[in-house]
């Protein structure tokens, strides 16, 4: 029988008894393979399966949550204001209904460097109808708010920041995390009032999204979880593709030791998610179940409500839950009372390239290149013939986009000149 390492440690007598339609039987949160991070055992430990679930239950009952333009349901309201009182709750002192979609944060304050940050993010809208919402993105929402539980209270420090965002109005096009990204990330790094030592937006360090993480039946899906049921780790190959490749790489090294049953697989298509809003600006990968969300045909249904989900597709999001506190304890370096600071086992997820990389998105309109160096860079992009139709010189890591409007369809050819290095790449652009 395969085994999924989920439960916390104060229940582990209850969790090793309890086996589901004979697919996984829970047991303890491994501490033999973090050996030194005792830490992060701990941080990890205080997530319940409990209270994953009675979030979701009570984001479905709620009902859609949907917003139309900027106009929140009653439903919507009402969640917004349940997840601040439950922040409030948890003694974060900085919870934040942010801007016109009326987004929610708060953050977890580093103490050695507080002006930087990484972020997890769900979005807690959903689609109209008379469902709840609860797979697309209920289930987003509840690992955020399990993670904002973990780290909540003075006991647990962390090195660096943790901000834990709920955005709104997703399903209009990404309207709030895109309304976050556009009128924050002026303000990274910025210190005020100035002597204060407090950072209102600190650096982003990386941006971890969740949408949709319960519910892997196959393609096509069938009535029950497959054998292997997985979530999908998402990281952006065009912009801080190093740094995203090193998160996603934490996340697949933590989920190894965390579930036996329920793997985390690589990909690169960052797909319909609010990690788009961040990709430009910082590291940034995004979390969903493994078989993608068009094989849940509860998706943007009324079906999609507490009641339609197995115990099976419970512990999938939970076991994400945990690995994603576990690796955020590990990345900011957390420690809980009477501990000492362990050194993470796992890579660094923000270093300088060791050489330089090149990569590029094509989208319907637009033709954006990434470029990433120690120093200098040239990228020119021309035509097959060889015609230089445009040409940027920039250092580290800078994005040029391109309207392909301006440039027209067809195939074009990218080169980059750096560290002694010539780079080329074809790339079909289209209108």
């Amino acid at each position: 029988m395969p085994n999924l390492k989920i439960g916390n440690q104060a229940s582990v007598a209850a969790a090793v008894a309890l086996t589901i339609g004979g697919l996984w039987t829970p047991r303890a949160f491994s501490q033999t393979k973090l050996t030194g991070n005792k830490a992060v055992v701990a941080i990890t430990a205080r997530t319940t399966l409990g209270n994953f679930k009675a979030t979701l239950k009570t984001l479905s009952d709620m009902g859609n949550r949907q917003v139309i333009d900027t106009v929140p349901s009653e439903s919507n309201k009402i969640a917004v204001a349940w997840l601040v009182k439950e922040l409030d709750t948890l003694g974060y002192r900085d919870v934040t209904i942010f801007g016109t979609y009326r987004s929610i944060y708060c953050t977890k304050v580093g103490t050695i460097s507080p002006d930087s940050m990484y972020m997890i993010c769900g979005h807690l809208d959903g689609v109209g109808g008379f469902g709840g919402a609860l797979d697309d993105d209920g289930s987003g929402t509840a690992l955020v708010l399990e993670c904002a539980r973990a780290f909540a209270g003075p006991a647990i420090t962390t090195r660096c920041s943790i901000r834990f965002i709920m955005s709104n109005a997703h399903e209009g096009g990404y309207c709030g995390a895109n309304e976050y990204s556009s009128k924050r990330r002026a303000l990274q790094g910025k210190e005020d009032p100035p002597g204060s030592k407090q950072y209102p937006e600190p650096v982003w360090l990386g941006f971890i999204n969740q949408d949709m993480i319960l519910y892997d039946h196959g393609s096509p899906p069938g009535p029950v979880q497959i054998p292997g049921a997985s979530t999908r780790i998402d990281y952006c190959t065009f912009s801080y593709t190093e740094g995203s490749l090193s998160i996603a790489n934490q996340l697949i090294a933590i989920d190894k030791v965390i579930s036996a049953t329920y793997p985390a697989e690589l990909a690169t298509s960052l797909g319909a998610f609010d990690a788009i809003a961040f990709m430009n600006y910082c590291p940034t990968v995004s979390v969903e179940e493994g078989s993608g969300y068009l094989n849940n045909p509860y998706h943007h249904d009324d079906a999609d409500v507490y009641a339609t989900y197995s115990e099976a597709d419970f512990a999938l999001g939970f076991c994400a839950t945990q690995r994603e506190v576990a690796t955020l304890a590990s990345l900011t370096q957390a420690t809980i009372t009477g501990d000492t600071p362990a050194k993470s086992e796992f890579p660094a997820a923000h270093t300088a390239p060791s050489s330089p990389s090149l990569s590029f998105l094509a989208r319907q309109h637009e033709l954006t290149i990434a470029a990433n160096s120690r120093g200098t860079h040239t990228v020119t992009l021309s035509s097959v013939d060889g015609t230089t139709i445009i040409s940027r010189t920039g250092q580290g890591r800078m994005s040029y986009s391109l309207g392909t409007e301006s440039i027209g369809a067809g195939l074009y050819v990218v080169t980059m000149n750096a560290d002694g290095n010539t780079m080329q790449k074809t790339v079909l652009a289209a209108r």
